[in-house]
């Protein structure tokens, strides 16, 4: 696991650079063992008290378990999760019908919508029964991960940060070298 700590995105044209970022990743600790390292860490280069945490991933239960570490913190599904989700929901639909549904589901989405996403979930499945296990498992994990996936609309500075998986490659492999 990697724990990627920084103070938001700052962005240089195209490209969006971590400002102050550090990065945590000890093999064979557990996830207790590793935010308590990371909620030290945390504790000792800033003042948390009036600051809010968004603690970015893909709604892994190790991830979340970070929210009992950091103060003042909310969990936000990272985009690039999240866009997975409805492209795996929909990989098998041609293309035409696929795009009017994953619009539909964005939008159900943008406007924090559950009611409409459950409605397009009811209409995948009852449209494309024999794809009902992928169908289910994508947009049940959109469904268990709508508040923070919708945090993103009502708090704007939760958009203010990224995907950990770059970090991932880049990091650790670096760190293999």
């Amino acid at each position: 696991p990697l724990i990627s700590v920084y103070e938001g995105i700052e962005h240089r044209g195209k490209r969006g650079i971590c400002k102050n970022i550090f990065h945590i990743s000890e093999y064979g600790k557990s996830p207790a063992e590793l935010w308590e390292r990371v909620s030290d860490e945390i504790d000792r280069r800033y003042d948390l008290s009036r600051t809010k945490i968004y603690l970015h991933g893909d709604g892994a239960a190790w991830i979340k378990q970070g929210l009992d570490y950091l103060p003042h913190s909310q969990f936000v599904l990272d985009r690039y999760h999240k866009n997975k989700a409805i492209k795996q929901a929909l990989s098998g639909i041609d293309r035409k019908a696929g795009s009017q549904y994953e619009f539909n589901i964005r939008k159900a989405l943008n406007e924090g919508n559950r009611d409409r996403l459950l409605s397009m979930q009811e209409t995948l499945l009852s449209r494309y029964p024999e794809r009902e296990n992928t169908i289910r498992e994508n947009t049940d994990y959109l469904l268990n991960n709508f508040e923070s996936i919708t945090i993103t609309k009502k708090d704007k500075a939760a958009l203010n940060g990224g995907c950990t998986e770059p970090h991932v490659s880049h990091v650790l492999l670096a760190r293999g070298k």
